[in-house]
C-alpha cells in the first residue's frame, strides 16, 4: 500500500480509485487485483509451462540422462525460464513407466476418504463415486467399512436392529450392561 500510494497520493485517493475501479466492473467489493489494465501497471506473469519441452525431456530421458538437475540446466539454456521442482516433479513418473504428461491425481485425505464412505452412493457425483471405487478396490479394509456403514444406514433407514451380527453390542457396551452400569451411568465413556 505504501508503493501505491506514493503513485496515488494518500489512502483516501486510493480507496476512492479502488471503488470507482469496482463499480465500473459492476462489483460493490474494491480490489486492486480487478482494477482495469493500466491502473495498476502490473499483471502477473503467468507460470512457465513445461508443455513445449515435455518431447525433449522424454527424449533425453530415453537416451539416459536421468539426473533432473541436469534436464533442467539443458531446458534453461533452451529458453525454459521455470523452476527446477517442475521438471523433478515432472519426471518423476519416468521410472515407473508412466508417460510424463498424464494427469496424477492426489490421494484422498483420511477426512476425506471417511466423507466418501458415509456418504450415500446416489449423492456423489461421478468423479467421486469412480475414485471411492477405486481406493475401495485398493485397500480391503476400507471396503469392509464401507460395507458396514451401508448396513448400518440401511438399519437406520428402515428403524430395524434385527440385522445387527451376533457379536453386537461390542464387549465394552456389554461389560458396562452387565456390572449394572448402561443407561444408569454417569453419562461418561469411562462409565
Amino acid at each position: 500500500m505504501l508503493i501505491a500510494s506514493r503513485f496515488f497520493g494518500s489512502f483516501d485517493e486510493l480507496a476512492v480509485l479502488e471503488r470507482r475501479a469496482s463499480a465500473e466492473q459492476g462489483d460493490q467489493v474494491g480490489c486492486v487485483d480487478r482494477a482495469p489494465a493500466g491502473l495498476c501497471g502490473h499483471v502477473p506473469p503467468a507460470p512457465p509451462t513445461l508443455h513445449p519441452y515435455l518431447d525433449y525431456l522424454q527424449q533425453r530421458w530415453a537416451e539416459g540422462e536421468h539426473g533432473a538437475k541436469i534436464l533442467h540446466q539443458e531446458l534453461l539454456a533452451k529458453g525454459y525460464l521455470g523452476h527446477y521442482q517442475r521438471v523433478k516433479m515432472a519426471v518423476a513418473p519416468l521410472p515407473h513407466g508412466l508417460p510424463l504428461d498424464e494427469p496424477r491425481e492426489r490421494p484422498p485425505s483420511p477426512r476425506e476418504a471417511a466423507r466418501w464412505i458415509v456418504t450415500a452412493p446416489d449423492r456423489h457425483g461421478t468423479q467421486t463415486a469412480q475414485r471411492l471405487q477405486r481406493l475401495l478396490k485398493h485397500c480391503p479394509e476400507l471396503r469392509h467399512t464401507h460395507d458396514l456403514a451401508g448396513q448400518f444406514a440401511g438399519m437406520l433407514d428402515a428403524r430395524d436392529a434385527a440385522p445387527l451380527p451376533a457379536g453386537w453390542p461390542p464387549l465394552a457396551v456389554r461389560a458396562r450392561t452387565a456390572n449394572g452400569l448402561g443407561s444408569q451411568g454417569s453419562g461418561s465413556p469411562g462409565g
